[in-house]
């Protein structure tokens, strides 16, 4: 938790979170939010980054997070397999 509340403190991220809350509705927030660090989990590259935004940003349950990152992540590998045998 030391780390998400570290992470917030950043001048990246109170940018951004200041651009997001000017904004009208929360859900549009929140399913913004939940798109890009979804595209984040999905790819090959280190998660850490889209794990730390659900749950340092949102207010998400562990068990809520774990299926989530399994589900993209398992997506993405079919999506990965089914690339290779194309080609």
């Amino acid at each position: 938790m030391n780390e998400f509340k570290e992470l917030k403190k950043t001048k990246i991220l109170q940018k951004t979170e200041s651009i997001v809350k000017n904004k009208k509705s929360i859900l549009i927030k929140h399913y913004l939010l939940y798109v890009f660090a979804g595209i984040l989990i999905a790819t090959p590259l280190p998660d850490e980054i889209g794990v730390s935004m659900l749950a340092g940003l949102t207010t998400i349950k562990p068990r809520k997070l774990a299926i989530i990152s399994f589900t993209l992540h398992t997506f993405a590998i079919f999506l990965i397999l089914y690339g290779a045998s194309i080609f």
